[in-house]
């Protein structure tokens, strides 16, 4: 091969280089701007002020050990941007909405890494960018984007542990088995990517110390402490899974009681698992969107063919071990498997699938570089051409809170709907205290104002008239957010106590009340 060869090639290598760059930050961007009119909305919904209220609470100590389903340091991140940046809306999407946009890149990375092809990096970037779950939850104050990008980042650290005959890089492997150790406390779901990261890891330097005495007491030793890191993380975080969190998922558990339910639910929720990692090539879904079922033989294809070959069966390995955890979690009820949201954070391991099982696919054709560049100009164009364009919903329920805060007296008495708690904790000029109740799967809060009634889940216009008579308020407010169905029971409730009861305010959701007593002006 003569210098003028070489120098043709390399300059070719690197032209390729730079469109692939441009396409991923045209992807980059174009993502951006389809998602950013979901940002900065005029209120935050319902379950977003969940994560809100316990965010305000008063006592650091007190919003992190709050029964809720979501890593207690994720919530001083929140708290961290709220302080910082103070916007009440965009200041808690900014860590989602960063995730979200972060991931295309890093997958792109990751499949470049794993597959060294240029062209399947461009299909792993378009197909996140493409993900309705992944754009939808960008916008929302929620952990999944996070969780993604977790998962990405420590595959993208598995694709460069292990090559075939170069062993584990024991440098590589303590910043991962670092990195997993503390991440459980940010983003719960990280383990089920860094424990079989770290611990097939650690069976690969043994057997490199078997065969060729390579040093491994710094891998074994970095090992132990994730392991107990892991162990420790568990046994303060389960609280945050209950029962009653439980009966929220009912059919995503993996049964045990005979091995056709056991078929059947891999056959339903397993599919589902894999469909939802790839884009359903429509509009954006609000929580379970749509899926296809034509990529699954390439996911197929994908995993076999990373198990086969010596220099990516590491990485392999990694993702086979990552679903056989998760099945294993959903079986001990644990987490649960093909509900939708709460599986984004596995959705990386199948994109790599799915471009390894194309890199397969398209091995044997005579130009299989120019057919992957054209598979990979296909998604990029749907991509930009068709980006998932993303609002939030439209809410606008801070004048409740503005009006109540502006004439609410202290004699009198707050009456709030169960969903009314959160907005009031969220939105009001009082302290905030988290409290654990029976009624919720999750904490609620209170505000530190006196005579003032929580109504719960389940609660009705009996605690009202209860209310209502042990204090004998000449005026009563009542807050109903979100609670279309009771609260017309409360309304008479509050009249049958010999109360005028006037609608100060309204918005789309919720609606202000003042109950005057007779004879109050």
């Amino acid at each position: 091969m003569t210098l003028l060869t070489c120098a043709k090639m390399l300059t070719e290598k690197a032209g390729l280089r730079i469109v692939v760059a441009i396409s991923v930050a045209a992807v980059v961007i174009q993502a951006f701007l389809a998602r950013v009119p979901g940002w900065n909305p005029e209120a935050l919904w319902v379950d977003d002020l969940v994560y809100g209220a316990i965010i305000r609470s008063d006592d650091v100590w007190n919003m992190l050990t709050a029964p809720i389903q979501v890593a207690p340091g994720l919530l001083l991140v929140w708290r961290w941007c709220l302080v910082v940046f103070g916007d009440p809306e965009w200041s808690l999407q900014l860590l989602p909405f960063v995730c979200g946009i972060a991931a295309i890149p890093v997958m792109a990375l990751v499949v470049r890494r794993l597959t060294q092809d240029n062209s399947l990096a461009l299909v792993a970037a378009s197909v996140t960018a493409l993900n309705p779950l992944v754009a939808h939850y960008s916008v929302f104050v929620r952990q999944y984007t996070l969780e993604f990008l977790v998962t990405a980042l420590f595959l993208l650290a598995a694709a460069g542990l292990s090559r075939d005959g170069e062993g584990i890089d024991p440098r590589r492997f303590r910043r991962v088995a670092l990195t997993g150790a503390v991440l459980p406390f940010f983003a719960m779901t990280s383990v089920f990517a860094s424990f079989p990261i770290v611990n097939l890891g650690t069976a690969y330097a043994m057997r490199d110390w078997l065969r060729s005495r390579r040093p491994v007491r710094s891998i074994l030793v970095s090992a132990a402490a994730y392991n107990l890191a892991v162990l420790a993380g568990y046994l303060l975080l389960r609280s945050r899974s209950n029962e009653r969190l439980r009966n929220f998922y009912p059919d995503d558990f993996l049964p045990l009681d005979s091995l056709g339910n056991a078929w059947s639910f891999l056959a339903n929720n397993g599919r589902r698992l894999l469909e939802m990692g790839m884009p359903n090539w429509e509009t954006v879904g609000a929580a379970n969107p749509d899926t296809v079922s034509w990529p699954l033989p390439f996911i197929g294809l994908g995993l076999a063919w990373l198990l086969v070959r010596p220099a990516t069966r590491f990485f392999g390995l990694v993702v086979a071990s990552l679903y056989a955890a998760f099945l294993t979690a959903s079986a001990l009820e644990i987490y649960p498997l093909g509900s939708g949201r709460p599986d984004m954070f596995a959705f990386p391991a199948a994109i790599c699938l799915f471009a390894a099982g194309i890199h397969l696919a398209t091995e044997w054709l005579p130009r299989r570089k120019l057919f992957r560049l054209a598979a990979a100009m296909l998604v990029v164009g749907i991509a930009l051409m068709r980006p998932l364009h993303v609002e939030y919903y439209r809410v606008n329920d801070v004048p409740l809170i503005d009006y109540l805060a502006a004439h609410v007296q202290p004699e009198d008495e707050l009456i709030l709907s169960a969903s009314g708690i959160f907005l009031a904790a969220y939105y009001g000029p009082w302290p905030v205290t988290v409290v654990e109740t029976e009624q919720l799967s999750f904490a609620t809060a209170k505000i530190g104002r006196e005579r003032t009634r929580y109504l719960y889940p389940g609660m009705h216009e009996g605690e009202v008239n209860h209310y209502l008579a042990e204090s004998r308020p000449r005026r009563a407010w009542y807050l109903a957010y979100r609670s279309r169905i009771s609260e017309p029971r409360i309304i008479a409730a509050m009249e049958a106590r010999g109360y005028r009861v006037h609608r100060t305010q309204e918005t789309r959701r919720g609606r202000l009340y003042l109950g005057l007593a007779r004879g109050s002006p």
